[in-house]
């Protein structure tokens, strides 16, 4: 639901990727869409969310976040690396709400 009112599926290449944190409820989701997901290992997904919770089980919120991003930027520079004619077509801004 986030990710479609994000227009998160708008890029030209589908590789949006949401990290999506709900704090309170104490629950999280990482969202690729087709164009990466059709690209990354198969458990890629899965790898990083078990990463994720487990450095939310020690506590360490920030770095699992910051970890996370890493490893996604990672594979967005593999699959998708930087062309001199790209454009940013998602803000990078954290949507809080």
């Amino acid at each position: 639901e986030c990710f479609v009112k994000l227009k998160m599926q708008n890029t030209e290449l589908k590789n949006g990727v949401l990290i999506y944190l709900a704090l309170k409820d104490r629950k999280f989701a990482i969202i690729g869409d087709a164009g990466i997901n059709n690209l990354v290992p198969n458990n890629f997904w899965d790898n990083e969310k078990n990463s994720m919770q487990n450095y939310f089980k020690n506590g360490k919120i920030i770095e699992g976040i910051e970890f996370t991003i890493e490893q996604v930027g990672n594979q967005l520079k593999q699959f998708f690396p930087y062309q001199s004619n790209d454009k940013n077509e998602l803000s990078d801004d954290m949507v809080i709400g």
